[in-house]
C-alpha cells in the first residue's frame, strides 16, 4: 500500500475530513487508498497531534488544478491550503481515521508500507483477516509494479490506474 507523509495538522485534518484537498506542487495519477504518515518534524510548537506514524487512509480519487479546486472551495478550506497558480489539489472520497495510528518513519514522496505495518493498519481499522490479506496482497502487487526501484511511481500510477472488479 502506497503512503504519503504531511506535517501536521494537515495530516490529521485531511484524514478527518475537515481539508477536503492536499494541495501539493505536482500532480499524480496514483488512485485509490493511500496511508497518510504524519511526520516527525513541523513548522509549529508542540500541539498534542501525533507525530511519526500513519493516522489513517484516504482514497484519493481526483488530481486536478488547485486553481479550479479554489473555485469550489469554502474559505476555511482555502487557509488549510496552497491553491496558487502551477499547484494541484489532490481530492479524497472517502477517509477511515485509525483507532491506533501506526508508527512509521516516512519517507518524502510516495512510499510502501512494509508487510508488518500492513498488518498493524488492519488492526487497528479492525478489518477482517480477509481484508487484512487483501492489504498484502495489494502491497504485494505494488512491489513487483514498482520493480524494486525508488521513485518509479510512473509504473505504480499505471497499477493504481487500472480499473478494478468491484468498479467495472
Amino acid at each position: 500500500m502506497l503512503a504519503i507523509t504531511l506535517w501536521q495538522p494537515y495530516a490529521s485534518l485531511w484524514v478527518s475530513g475537515e481539508k477536503r484537498n492536499e494541495t501539493r506542487p505536482m500532480a499524480t495519477r496514483v488512485r485509490g487508498w493511500v496511508a497518510v504518515h504524519a511526520a516527525v518534524k513541523t513548522s509549529r510548537e508542540p500541539d498534542g497531534l501525533i507525530r511519526g506514524a500513519i493516522v489513517g487512509l484516504v482514497n484519493l480519487a481526483d488530481c486536478i488544478p488547485a486553481q479550479i479546486a479554489a473555485t469550489l472551495a469554502s474559505d476555511k478550506e482555502l487557509r488549510l491550503g496552497n491553491y496558487a497558480a502551477g499547484r494541484y489539489a489532490w481530492k479524497a472520497s472517502d477517509r477511515f481515521t485509525l483507532v491506533h495510528p501506526v508508527e512509521a518513519k516516512g519517507k518524502q514522496g510516495w512510499w510502501y508500507l512494509s508487510d508488518s505495518q500492513i498488518e498493524l493498519l488492519g488492526r487497528s481499522l479492525k478489518l477482517s483477516d480477509q481484508m487484512t490479506t487483501d492489504l498484502a496482497i495489494a502491497l504485494t502487487q505494488q512491489k513487483r509494479a514498482k520493480g524494486g526501484r525508488r521513485g518509479d511511481i510512473d509504473r505504480m500510477d499505471r497499477l493504481h490506474d487500472q480499473p478494478t472488479a468491484s468498479t467495472e
